[in-house]
This record gives structure tokens, C-alpha cells and sequence, in this order.
């Protein structure tokens, strides 16, 4: 929003021309980028959380032989990946896994950057109103998605029906 209203300000109260105005926020983004990287550089190592001491285990973890040392319980498993997946998940995580890919593909193809372009050129919007429009989307999303898993403890997830279901019955 303060990008768009910038460009606008820059445009009608001092006359600059579309292009400088946008290059001067372009370079406003490469400081702010450039102070983050100094500043994430700058971390030592004081920043990184303690490793706290394991809990002694108690319950249906714990070794029936308390005093058992290590040589006497089982071989220590390799470590895996994805130890903690249970077989039976695999297919959701694959089939996620594709509707997550899917649906960045999507994303990355409607960026708000075209879509900006495109408001812009279709319904000559000046670059404040586009982003004030843009923010409050964006405030409106972020509200719904906090909503969201209340709501749906609530009355529970929408049930769709399979595509190919969907296309035989028409």
C-alpha cells in the first residue's frame, strides 16, 4: 500500500515520470533487502535456542529395565528422513504433495505483480488506489484464514465430490 501511494505522490505532487518513480522504489527494496542481509549476517550464535537435557522418559516409552544401558536395548536404529511417516500416510502426503505443487504453480502464474499490471492497464487505476485495493484483500485473506480452522472444528471440513464423478453426472 505505502508503494503504490508512494508512485502516486511521486507522480501527481512533484511530476516525476512513471518509470523513475518505480525505480525509486525499487531501490527502496534493495536497501531494505541489503539491511537484512547485513543484520542476518550479523547473528552469533547467542541467538540460537539451548538445547535443553531429555526428560526422563516415563510411560510406554520408557525401558522395562531402568538401570538397562545402551549395549543391552535395542540397536539404535539409523536415523531416517521420514521415520516418523506411518506407511498407511504415504498416499496423502504424495497426493498433498501434488495439490500443494499445483497450486503454487497457479499462484506463481497469477502473482500480484500481473495482476497489478493488468488492473492497471485495463481499468486505469492509479498505482494508490491498486494498492490500498491489494492491502485490505490481503488484511480480508489473512482474517479468514485465522477464522478458518474454528470454523471448520465447528462444522467441519466442505466433502467434495471426485471431478470425473462430477463430469459423468452432467
Amino acid at each position: 500500500m505505502l508503494c503504490g501511494w508512494t508512485i502516486s505522490s511521486l507522480r501527481e505532487l512533484h511530476d516525476w515520470a512513471f518509470i523513475p518513480s518505480c525505480r525509486i522504489i525499487f531501490f527502496v527494496y534493495s536497501a531494505v533487502g541489503l539491511v537484512k542481509l547485513v543484520l542476518a549476517l550479523a547473528l552469533t550464535r547467542s541467538v540460537e535456542a539451548i538445547k535443553e537435557e531429555e526428560a526422563p522418559q516415563n510411560g510406554e516409552t520408557s525401558p522395562l529395565l531402568p538401570d538397562a544401558t545402551p549395549s543391552e536395548q535395542e540397536p539404535a536404529q539409523k536415523p531416517s528422513l521420514f521415520a516418523s511417516i506411518d506407511r498407511d500416510l504415504w498416499s496423502l502426503v504424495i497426493r498433498l504433495f501434488i495439490l500443494f505443487g499445483m497450486d503454487s504453480f497457479a499462484s506463481g502464474l497469477a502473482s500480484l505483480s500481473w495482476m497489478t499490471y493488468f488492473f492497471r492497464r485495463k481499468f486505469f487505476l492509479p498505482e494508490g488506489q491498486l494498492g490500498t485495493i491489494f492491502f485490505v484483500t490481503s488484511i480480508i485473506a489473512t482474517a479468514s484464514m485465522l477464522v478458518a480452522s474454528s470454523i471448520a472444528k465447528r462444522i467441519g471440513n466442505v466433502k467434495v465430490r471426485a471431478p470425473h464423478r462430477f463430469l459423468m453426472q452432467l
